[in-house]
């Protein structure tokens, strides 16, 4: 079916971005996007809950509350402080509880970093995938072709690791940029995104409404050791996507048959609604 290349972007599970999610076309502004650790400034001093950045060069600004503070020792390992709770100046900032201790401790210049992680086994999680509107003919988009990122064409079925996967990246308790044994943790994907028309499917996806971004919830399925509330994890998708092709005339059964699975794909022909393919 061909490819596209798409930007992708993740996100907490939040209110916000659910209303975002369930949109048809995923148009919004999403809040607490999960990223790579971003550096603003090195360490100075702190105490209990207090940290203090060295100025110039701090920016804690760039910074929100909720996010996890990091320091990166030189080893270049991340080492968790805690949890941010307010940042009062583009140099000080306070975190929930009184700053994780190590041995050898924490030294001035060492940088500083912070961002939103997953944090608890249970915690679910978005991705947003662009999809494909220009340079194609009038009419069609190509939207992911969700076949390609399950092991089976079911919503229940895990992720397939060679399109996108979630890797903990740390031992139990200490977070660090690369662990000796990553472990893969495995997750179901439901596309959020509602498609939905009084006049019937081939409606769905009017050539002035196709959706911008389809929306993912990855909800994990871990298995063995439980993962602790203090490890890293990495999480990767291809950019080069599998594309399903859509029209104003593509059929629920076609993107049932594209991984399409977890939405309620009906074809409406007067006042009878029929379900097409599995409504799992």
């Amino acid at each position: 079916m061909g490819t596209y290349n798409s930007s992708v972007n993740y996100y907490r599970v939040n209110a916000n971005n659910t209303n975002i999610a369930i949109t048809n076309s995923g148009v919004g502004s999403p809040t607490e996007e999960i990223a790579a650790p971003l550096t603003a400034g090195t360490y100075s001093s702190g105490s209990g809950v207090n940290i203090t950045g060295e100025t110039p060069g701090s920016d804690f600004n760039q910074w929100s509350a909720g996010q996890y503070l990091y320091f990166i020792d030189l080893n270049g390992v991340y080492r968790l402080l805690g949890q941010i709770n307010t940042i009062p100046t583009s140099s000080t900032l306070t975190l929930v509880a009184n700053a994780i201790t190590y041995s050898p401790a924490i030294a001035v210049g060492m940088p500083l970093a912070a961002s939103y992680s997953l944090v608890t086994t249970t915690e679910s999680f978005y991705i947003r995938v662009s999809t494909q509107l220009s340079g194609l003919s009038a009419g069609e988009a190509n939207i992911p072709l969700m076949t390609s990122w399950r092991t089976q064409n079911t919503a229940s079925a895990p992720n397939n690791p060679s399109v996108t996967k979630l890797e903990r990246v740390s031992n139990v308790g200490t977070p660090v940029s690369n662990a000796a044994s990553v472990v893969n943790v495995p997750f179901t994907l439901r596309v959020m995104n509602v498609f939905s028309s009084n006049t019937g499917f081939t409606r769905l996806w009017p050539n002035q409404d196709f959706p911008e971004y389809i929306w993912i919830r990855a909800d994990l399925t871990p298995t063995g050791a439980s993962l602790a509330g203090q490890s890293m994890f990495r999480i990767t998708t291809e950019e080069t996507i599998e594309a399903f092709k859509v029209t104003s005339n593509t059929t629920p059964q076609q993107a049932f048959d594209a991984g399409y699975v977890n939405i309620n794909l009906q074809l409406v022909t007067g006042t009878t609604t029929n379900p097409v393919g599995p409504q799992n």
